[in-house]
């Protein structure tokens, strides 16, 4: 249970009548009500307040019925939401309060100082939004009132002078009624009151039925009430404590599994199977036919391997150049596992450049950013080009997405395996393609590969992640069928983490 959840209980309990004991000896709402009604009379004659149409509500055989001033009886039996103790009572909000200030107290946003002697209240803020300096403006308290945010639904009790904002804030005046309790009520009441966007949340609110406790019960409400309030802070911060240690945990869970499955300590391995040697081998000759065929772009492909004699690592290009990379290899890796490039053993595309005026609600879905979520492909915010896509701009299903430039740095580098065929992706992303990319999307999203990119893409004010920079990463690669089990129990772990409390 959150503290949210917690201060709502206890203030469901303190309106249905269950918080605090019934006190025979207090005058029961009825006496109560007929105070608040004498004094709307009052007030009206005043001219404080308008005329409005009055009900009064009561109970008969088990019914509650509503009677108007005009004659007019309603059964609300089904409308009512819970019992009520006896001494208590049901009215409409609107019966038991009204409205401060007008036009002439509100002052635009324009007028209002950083500093200056009067603060000023919008439905904004839940706080003081600034300060004013025209004393003539100044709503001055005798009662304490309560700001009820008309589009925001912020409520705040005020029992000080102020001056008020120019927004659509309600202020809200108890009639012969203890402020706190309304305070309390206001704020129960819109739990469940449902956004209507700019719909005038206080005409909800007036019409809705209030139970009315005894005027002393009241007072005992509200202070049971502010006994837990402190109970409930420190709840609160213990709370999301044990919130961001779960979350942490469960973060650096993943993180220590991600880096056990690409260090090959995550599944044993089978010695019997084709190493992954054998495997880059393969996919180079693939490779260089094409490049002979012009199929794909002449590129200085390599093998690295390591030499038994010095246990030294070898990179050799085809140009016949051969390089010591011994410093560049992060860890230890099972021996029938191989170091290679992620270039070496699949090809990256930047994306689409498109014109505002290509854009159109039919077309060729682009991905972006955007489009990753918690690394997945995320299809609630998209935009469609109606232009022929060009072959090398075109993903598919199982490519990985990566974000490769972003105003924000911790933002490059972040992935997701692509769920469908038919789509492009934009200029500000990269694909990379391979028969291993189930695999390959677990490196890219470990602490390797991130730490690795934040400290490639550089300090500018757009940070990028090149092609080359993909293409000249040094990935682990296992064997073929030992890559479909790290896989396999690298999700059934990740599924696990996230189901448990």
């Amino acid at each position: 249970m959150t503290a949210k959840e917690l201060r709502n209980s206890i203030l469901q309990l303190a309106i249905q009548g269950k918080l605090v004991k019934q006190n025979p000896k207090d005058k029961p709402a009825t006496v109560l009500l007929e105070k608040i009604k004498e004094e709307r009379k009052k007030l009206i004659k005043e001219k404080k307040i308008k005329k409005e149409k009055y009900s009064k509500i009561y109970k008969k055989a088990d019914k509650y019925y509503e009677e108007f001033e005009d004659g007019t009886i309603n059964d609300i039996t089904e409308e009512i939401p819970f019992d009520i103790p006896e001494s208590w009572e049901w009215c409409r909000f609107s019966v038991i309060n009204y409205t401060v200030g007008g036009k002439n107290n509100q002052i635009k946003s324009t007028e209002i100082l950083k500093e200056g002697n009067f603060p000023v209240i919008s439905q904004g803020q839940k706080l003081i939004d600034g300060y004013y300096n025209d004393e003539k403006k100044v709503y001055k308290i005798n009662n304490p009132v309560i700001m009820f945010g008309d589009h925001t639904k912020n409520v705040k009790y005020i029992d000080f002078n102020f001056i008020i904002g120019a927004d659509g804030t309600k202020f809200i005046s108890p009639i012969n009624y203890y402020e706190k309790y309304l305070y309390y009520f206001i704020i129960y009441a819109t739990i469940n009151m449902k956004s209507r966007g700019y719909a005038r949340h206080f005409t909800i609110l007036n019409s809705m039925y209030m139970p009315i406790p005894p005027i002393d019960e009241q007072y005992r409400i509200v202070s049971e009430i502010e006994k837990f309030i402190p109970i409930i802070e420190q709840y609160n911060s213990l709370y999301l404590q044990l919130e961001a240690l779960n979350k942490s945990y469960k973060e650096n869970l993943k993180k220590s599994i991600l880096q056990y499955a690409i260090q090959g300590k995550l599944v044993k391995q089978d010695l019997e199977e084709e190493s992954a040697e054998v495997l880059i081998n393969k996919i180079l000759e693939e490779k260089r036919e094409l490049i002979k065929t012009k199929k794909i772009k002449k590129d200085n492909l390599s093998i690295i391997h390591k030499n038994s004699t010095d246990n030294q690592f070898y990179e050799k290009f085809d140009d016949g150049t051969v390089n010591n990379i011994t410093n560049e290899i992060p860890f230890d890796i099972p021996n029938n596992w191989a170091w290679t490039r992620l270039g070496n053993i699949g090809q990256t595309n930047i994306g689409l450049t498109y014109k505002p005026t290509d854009i159109s609600s039919k077309g060729t879905i682009v991905l972006r950013s955007s489009n990753i979520k918690k690394g997945k492909i995320d299809y609630n915010d998209i935009i469609k080009v109606s232009i022929n896509i060009p072959d090398n701009k075109k993903c598919y299903k199982d490519d990985i997405l990566i974000c490769v430039r972003n105003g924000s740095k911790r933002l490059i580098g972040k992935s997701a395996l692509i769920d469908q065929n038919g789509l492009t992706f934009g200029a500000f992303m990269a694909i990379y393609r391979s028969m291993y990319n189930v695999y390959i999307y677990l490196i890219l999203n470990s602490n390797y590969f991130k730490n690795k990119v934040i400290g490639e893409v550089g300090t500018t004010t757009i940070n990028q992640l090149t092609q080359p920079i993909i293409k000249n990463f040094l990935i682990p690669l296992p064997p073929i069928n030992e890559q479909s089990k790290i896989v396999q129990k690298t999700n059934q772990l990740f599924k696990y983490l996230e189901t448990a409390e």
